[in-house]
C-alpha cells in the first residue's frame, strides 16, 4: 500500500467507475474540488497498468514508474517475463490518501454515495432493506470461553452481485483498507468473503488445535495448489500465515469457520479456504467479520455490506442468525442512531450563522436525516446512518455541519485578542540542564517510559509501593508499569553496555508518572534528571560534585542529608534538600533529589561488575521553587 506525504495510505479510485456511480456528469476538475471539500487529500489523476495472477486471480495495480514484481503479493506465485499472470487493460484513477475516520468512503460505492449527497443529487439517509435469515451460524462454547481467540463474530448474506475484474478488485481493496483502518491490521477485526453456493449451512464457528484439521488455503501454498495443510503449517509457511501469525501467538487453539459438510471456510484472521473462494461467476456472498470487540466488527460489517450494495444496486442483503451459547442475534444490524445537537452551540463552534432550515439541509447533504424538534426549536435531531463509525459526540456532527457548509465558505476574521508566546520556564530549565550535563562529559540517553516491577523495585532491593501506575492487561510482562524514577532505565542501559569501554557517564531528562488522587486524571507527570556513572573509580564524590554544579548554576540553595536506603551502600547516600520558600508550606525544606553509590547486590541484579554512582533530581520541584 503506497504512502502519502502525511504517511497515510494512498488509494486509486477508478475515475470512470466513480463518475458512473455519481450518476451525473461531472467535470474532472470539479470532481477533485468536491473530494477536497469532503476532506480528502487528493494527489491528482494517474494511469495504472494492471496484471492478474494466473494462480489466485489477484489483481495487481502499478503506477507507470513501477516495475513487475517477482512474486504475487497475495499467494507468492512466481512472475517472470510474460509467465504467471495476464495483462489487463490500463485504468485511470484519482489518487488520494485514505481518510482514516471515514472508512465508508474507502471505495467507489461509498465515495459516490457521499459525493451525491454533498452535491445535492441524493440527500438524506440512505436505507438498505434487510431480508429474513436463510442461513445460521452456530458459535461453539469453546470459542466463547474467556481467553479464546477472537470471541466475536458477525455475518451477512448478499445476493445478486455480478462481478467483473474491476468490481472484484474494488471489494478486495476495500477489505484490505478496512483491515488497516478499523481492524488495526486484523488485530481487532478481520473479514472473510465466500461464495455462498459452495457452503452448506449451518455454519459453525469453533476453535481447533493447531494440528487438528487440514484444508487448502486460498491460492494454495508455494508449489502446492490443491494440497491440504494443518493450521500450524499454514502459519509457518503461507505468506499470509507468516504475516499475521503473531495475532494467534499464545493460543493453543485457533479459530475455524466450517459448514455442516465439515468443509473449512476460513481460519480467521489468517486466510480463507480455496474451496469457498469468490470468482467472477459468483453471484451470492457469505461474509463474516471476527474480532475482539463486538462494536468494531459490527461497524466493519455495516461499512462493507452497504458499500457492496452501492456497488451492485440490484443486490440485496439477508440477515444471518448467530447462536452463541444461550443468546441469539441477527446480523447485520442496520439500526440508525439519533443524536440531538444544539444548533446555536454547533454554529458557534464553526463560526457561521444560518437558519434552522439551512442546518437541516446541510445535515442531509452529509447523508443524515435531520429535523428540528417541535418542542425545542433550538435543537436538531440528527439520524446517523449505520455505516458511520466516526460519530461519537455532537461535536462530530458539528464537524459534518462545517464540511457541508464548506470550510472554503467560512469568512475568515482576525483573532480578537493577541498574545505573545514564549518558552515555558520548565522547558528552559530542561534545556539548561541538558547543556550543563553535556558540559560535564555526560552522554544523553532516552530510556522507555514503560518498565516492570522487577526492574523498578525488585532489582533495587525494595518493595513495590502504591504510588506507581500499573498497566492493565499489558501487551508484555516487560512493560507492566509506568516508571516513577529515571534511574532504573539508566541501569538497564548500562547493563546492556558492559562490553563497551569504561568509564561511562550517561544522563536522561524525561518524564516520570505517579498516582495522585488529587489530580484530575488520578496521576501526575514530573520532569526528572537522572545521571549514572560507572567505572572502577566511580564514587559518591563524583555525583555529589556533578549535582552540586547543576544546582549552583541554577542559583538554588540546597543541603545534603545522609539517608539509609535498600539500594544504597550504607553511609554512601544522601537526600538533596532545598528550602520551601512558600510561607504556607508545612515543611521548612523539601526533598528535590537523591544521590549515592549503589549497593553491590543491585549491581549484581543488573549484571554490572564495576561501581555505579548516581543522582536524580526532580526538575519539576526545582522549577516550582525557582518560581517562588
Amino acid at each position: 500500500m503506497a504512502q502519502g506525504g502525511s504517511g497515510m495510505p494512498v488509494i486509486g479510485i477508478p475515475v470512470d467507475q466513480l463518475i458512473k456511480k455519481i450518476e451525473r456528469p461531472i467535470d474532472r476538475d470539479e470532481l477533485i474540488r468536491q473530494l477536497e471539500y469532503l476532506g480528502c487529500d487528493v494527489e491528482g489523476y494517474s494511469s495504472l497498468w494492471r496484471i492478474k495472477c494466473d494462480k489466485c486471480s489477484y489483481i495487481h495495480e502499478f503506477t507507470e514508474t513501477e516495475s513487475l514484481p517477482g512474486k504475487c503479493q497475495n499467494c507468492s506465485a512466481e512472475f517472470s517475463a510474460d509467465l504467471g499472470f495476464s495483462r489487463l487493460e490500463d485504468i485511470e484513477v484519482v489518487r488520494m490518501e485514505l481518510l482514516a475516520v471515514r472508512p465508508d468512503m474507502f471505495d467507489v460505492g461509498g465515495l459516490a454515495r457521499a459525493i451525491r449527497g454533498y452535491m445535492g443529487f441524493e440527500m438524506g439517509l440512505k436505507t438498505y432493506p434487510l431480508a429474513e435469515s436463510t442461513l445460521s451460524v452456530i458459535q461453539t462454547g469453546a470459542s466463547l470461553k474467556s481467553g479464546a481467540p477472537r470471541p466475536f463474530i458477525r455475518c451477512a448474506v448478499v445476493r445478486g452481485v455480478s462481478f467483473d475484474d474491476d468490481s472484484i478488485k474494488s471489494i478486495m481493496k476495500l477489505q484490505d483498507n478496512l483491515h488497516w483502518a478499523m481492524g488495526r491490521n486484523r488485530k481487532h477485526a478481520s473479514i472473510g468473503i465466500y461464495d455462498l453456493s459452495r457452503i452448506t449451512g449451518p455454519v459453525t464457528y469453533d476453535v481447533v488445535s493447531r494440528e487438528g484439521i487440514r484444508f487448502c488455503p486460498l491460492g494454495g501454498m508455494e508449489g502446492e495448489i490443491t494440497g491440504v495443510f494443518t493450521p500450524q503449517q499454514i502459519l509457518d509457511s503461507h505468506p499470509k500465515g507468516r504475516m499475521y501469525s503473531n495475532l494467534l501467538d499464545g493460543f493453543d487453539m485457533v479459530p475455524i469457520l466450517m459448514d455442516s459438510a465439515n468443509q473449512v471456510l476460513s481460519m480467521p484472521p489468517i486466510i480463507n479456504s480455496n474451496e469457498t473462494r469468490v470468482e467472477l461467476s459468483t453471484s451470492d456472498l457469505f461474509i463474516d467479520v471476527t474480532g475482539s470487540n463486538d462494536r468494531i466488527i459490527s461497524k466493519v460489517l455495516n461499512v462493507l455490506v452497504t458499500s457492496i450494495l452501492e456497488l451492485f444496486p440490484g443486490a440485496n442483503v439477508e440477515k444471518v442468525r448467530i447462536s452463541s451459547g444461550n443468546t441469539e442475534v441477527e446480523s447485520p444490524d442496520f439500526s440508525t442512531v439519533n443524536v440531538d445537537v444544539e444548533i446555536e452551540k454547533a454554529l458557534s463552534i464553526i463560526g457561521i450563522s444560518v437558519d434552522n432550515a439551512r442546518v437541516v439541509d446541510l445535515f442531509r447533504r452529509m447523508r443524515h436525516d435531520a429535523e428540528v424538534l417541535s418542542n425545542n426549536t433550538g435543537v436538531v435531531r440528527v439520524t446517523v446512518p449505520c455505516y458511520r463509525n466516526d460519530i461519537l459526540h455532537p461535536r462530530d456532527l458539528a464537524e459534518d455541519l462545517a464540511i457541508a457548509f464548506g470550510y472554503h465558505n467560512i469568512v475568515t476574521s482576525l483573532v480578537p485578542t493577541f498574545t505573545v508566546g514564549s518558552e515555558l520556564p520548565i522547558s528552559k530549565l530542561l534545556q539548561e540542564t541538558r547543556n550543563m550535563m553535556v558540559g560535564q562529559g555526560y552522554l544523553e540517553v532516552i530510556a522507555l517510559m514503560l518498565t516492570n516491577e522487577t526492574t523498578h523495585f525488585t532489582n533495587f532491593n525494595r518493595e513495590a509501593g502504591t504510588d506507581h501506575i500499573v498497566i492493565q492487561n499489558p501487551a508484555s510482562s516487560e512493560q507492566s508499569m509506568v516508571r516513577s524514577e529515571v534511574l532504573p532505565g539508566l541501569m538497564e542501559i548500562l547493563s546492556g553496555n558492559t562490553h563497551n569501554q569504561l568509564p561511562q557517564r550517561i544522563f536522561e531528562v524525561g518524564d516520570v508518572s505517579l498516582i495522585s488522587p488529587e489530580a484530575e486524571t488520578g496521576a501526575i507527570e514530573r520532569k526528572h534528571l537522572g545521571a549514572a556513572y560507572v567505572g572502577p573509580r566511580a564514587g559518591y564524590a563524583d555525583v555529589r560534585s556533578s549535582s552540586k554544579a547543576i544546582l549552583n548554576n541554577l542559583g538554588l540553595d540546597f543541603f545534603l542529608v545522609p539517608v539509609e536506603r535498600e539500594y544504597l551502600i550504607s553511609g554512601r547516600g544522601a537526600a538533596i534538600m532545598a528550602e520551601a520558600k512558600k510561607p504556607s508550606s508545612p515543611e521548612k525544606s523539601v526533598e528535590i533529589g537523591t544521590l549515592g553509590e549503589l549497593h553491590p547486590s543491585v549491581l549484581e541484579n543488573f549484571k554490572i561488575v564495576n561501581p555505579v554512582s548516581f543522582f536524580e533530581l526532580d526538575l519539576s520541584m526545582i522549577s516550582e521553587l525557582m518560581d517562588q
